[in-house]
């Protein structure tokens, strides 16, 4: 970090390490990575739940999610001649921003639905995104929404009445150039869980003995030989399937082979160098030797490297990628060898980045540049002549036990305060 980013941040982190003590963070709550941004194998960013983080002159910077609108769910990344297009999934459509996320703006076909998903195809020039409004009379029925230009528009490419969208996993086909799609939802009236499977030409619904009983399904990856999801019964047991792509790229779910159960829903899984990775409830990762759909579901073993929020393979890099969040002290985590997890991005290698003046993130980010206010002070009270003395019997730092709690809770509500 410059010391101009240190002069900059310091009234805060100075206040805030006072109370927690070294390593301390300015940010708390609700913090996970989403996706890295990857360019020719280097980390150059990210896309988080608290914004996005890119280069700022030289070092690691985040620019605040307030500016987006809204909690992003999800990202995208698209690089071409014209520079850097970033693409948040939220509630207010697929948000788009080419100033490092400080000025953001709705996608043409996307503005004012509520987005649940965002996929760059393997070839990275279609994206994909779903939709999973409730009020559809206001936004019509929820849709599979397609974009053939980068990312600057999207057309509904499916609808599906009486259904909410909810994940979505998109892989090469086999038999043509394209790509098949596994999208999971629920309908709206019955409540059960919905999975389809197709190409760009439209997908169909899928039924078999996979979904029996089961309360919710996710898409969670499409492989070269097999595509893989998850269910989650009435008892809260989240058990995990795979199922084999036929050479025709048809798929039959009488066919799919439940291959571990977990407690809470899987939600994420990737493999590499022979071991199978999964995340379930609590972002706890499990892994596993990778034989497909003869993985015994006995053979689990709980991993120590998480707690991981996602898995992800990233065009252009040949690791496997997770998402970390405040307890894991990186926003992403990676591995080459399915034995070892190295830190990247940790916490402590991020600044802020104050947006210029001209952008609608200068106002929407300020307060992170504003030093908290002690929520036991009088504001009206400024006379400082007269401080108490160091010996006049008032409890020194080790005995103030309820500063961290009242700094905590003044950083808090500040950065909560616009949501």
């Amino acid at each position: 970090m410059t010391a101009r980013r240190r002069r900059r941040l310091g009234p805060l982190l100075t206040l805030v390490a006072v109370a927690w003590g070294p390593g301390a963070r300015a940010h708390l709550g609700g913090a996970e990575g989403v996706l890295p941004f990857v360019d020719d194998g280097v980390l150059v960013g990210g896309g988080t739940t608290w914004g996005v983080i890119g280069d700022d002159g030289g070092a690691f910077a985040q620019t605040c999610e307030e500016a987006i609108g809204d909690v992003p769910r999800d990202f995208a990344r698209v690089v071409g001649d014209d520079g850097e297009q970033l693409l948040a999934a939220t509630g207010l459509g697929v948000m788009t921003s080419t100033d490092d996320g400080c000025s953001w703006r709705a996608v043409p076909g996307t503005e004012g639905r509520s987005i649940a998903a965002l996929t760059t195809s393997p070839p990275g020039t279609r994206l994909w995104a779903l939709s999973d409004d409730v009020d559809v009379e206001r936004t019509g029925d929820n849709a599979l929404l397609r974009s053939d230009d980068g990312g600057a528009t999207f057309q509904a490419q499916q609808t599906f009445a009486g259904a909410r969208l909810t994940s979505l996993a998109v892989g090469a086909a086999r038999v043509a150039p394209g790509e098949l799609l596994l999208i999971a939802g629920t309908d709206v009236d019955s409540r059960q869980p919905l999975l389809f499977a197709g190409d760009a030409g439209g997908v169909a619904a899928l039924s078999g003995p996979a979904l029996d009983g089961a309360q919710l399904v996710r898409a969670l990856a499409v492989d070269d030989d097999a595509v893989w999801f998850s269910t989650l019964d009435g008892i809260g047991r989240g058990h995990l399937f795979v199922a084999p792509r036929g050479d025709d790229d048809a798929l039959q779910l009488a066919d799919a082979v439940e291959v571990g159960a977990f407690d809470g829903l899987v939600r994420a899984t990737a493999a590499i160098a022979g071991v199978r990775f999964a995340t379930a409830a609590g972002s706890v990762l499990f892994s596993v030797a990778d034989a497909g759909a003869a993985i015994d579901p006995s053979a689990w073993q709980r991993s120590p490297d998480g707690p991981l929020e996602c898995l992800r393979r990233v065009s252009g890099d040949d690791g496997l990628w997770g998402c970390g969040r405040q307890t894991s002290g990186t926003w992403f985590k990676r591995t080459v060898d399915g034995v070892t997890w190295t830190a990247a991005l940790p916490f402590s290698a991020v600044g802020e980045r104050q947006c210029p003046a001209t952008t609608p993130g200068s106002e929407a980010c300020a307060y992170r540049f504003e030093s908290p206010v002690d929520p036991g002070a009088d504001p009206d009270d400024d006379d400082t002549d007269d401080a108490r003395p160091e010996d006049d019997g008032a409890p020194s730092c080790g005995q103030a036990g309820g500063l961290p709690a009242a700094v905590a809770m003044a950083v808090l509500l500040r950065r909560r305060r616009r949501r």
